[in-house]
C-alpha cells in the first residue's frame, strides 16, 4: 500500500512541476544545477580519458599490449562515466537542497497540508547542506561497492540493485 501510495505522489509530484507555474520555476534552479554540472563533468571525462589511458598503458609493445589497451580504454571510459555521475548526483544534492524544501513547501500549501515553521534561508541551506552530506556519506561508499561488484558477471545483479 505504500508503494503505491509513493507511486500515486511521484505521478503527482510530475505533473505539479509541468502545470503549476510556481513549482515549475522552484524546480527549474535543481534542473538546471544538474544539466550544467552534468555538461561540466562529462567534458573534464572527455578530456581526461586520453591522459588516462595513457597513464595506464604499459611501456613494452609485446602481443599482450595490443589485447591489454582496448581494455584500459573500456574501463577508463567506465570510470570516468561513474565519476561524472557520483559528482553530480554529489552537487545536485548539496546545491539543490534549498529549492527541494521550497518545493515541498509549495506543494503542501496547493495540497492543503500543514506546512512547517519557516527557520529562515541561512538556517534551511545549513541543514540541508548537512542532511545531504550524510546521505552521501551512506550512498557514496554504497555505489563503490556496487560499481565493484558490477564487474563480477554473477553479481551484476545485485550491483543494478544497489546502484538504484
Amino acid at each position: 500500500m505504500k508503494l503505491l501510495k509513493a507511486l500515486v505522489s511521484v505521478g503527482s509530484g510530475v505533473r505539479l512541476c509541468a502545470f503549476e507555474p510556481t513549482v515549475r520555476k522552484l524546480a527549474l534552479w535543481p534542473w538546471a544545477i544538474g544539466a550544467v554540472t552534468y555538461l561540466i563533468t562529462t567534458w573534464g571525462a572527455f578530456r581526461l580519458h586520453p591522459l588516462l589511458v595513457e597513464q595506464l598503458s604499459p611501456a613494452s609493445s609485446g602481443w599482450w599490449v595490443k589485447l591489454l589497451i582496448p581494455l584500459i580504454w573500456l574501463f577508463g571510459w567506465i570510470a570516468l562515466i561513474a565519476a561524472t555521475l557520483l559528482i553530480t548526483v554529489m552537487l545536485v544534492s548539496i546545491l539543490a537542497g534549498p529549492f527541494q524544501t521550497a518545493i515541498a513547501t509549495r506543494v503542501l500549501k496547493l495540497s492543503g497540508n500543514l506546512v512547517p515553521d519557516e527557520l529562515g534561508l541561512i538556517h534551511e541551506a545549513r541543514r540541508s547542506i548537512w542532511t545531504e552530506t550524510i546521505k552521501l556519506l551512506w550512498i557514496g561508499p554504497l555505489l563503490l561497492v556496487a560499481f565493484a561488484i558490477g564487474f563480477i558477471p554473477l553479481l551484476l545483479p545485485v550491483a543494478a540493485i544497489m546502484g538504484s
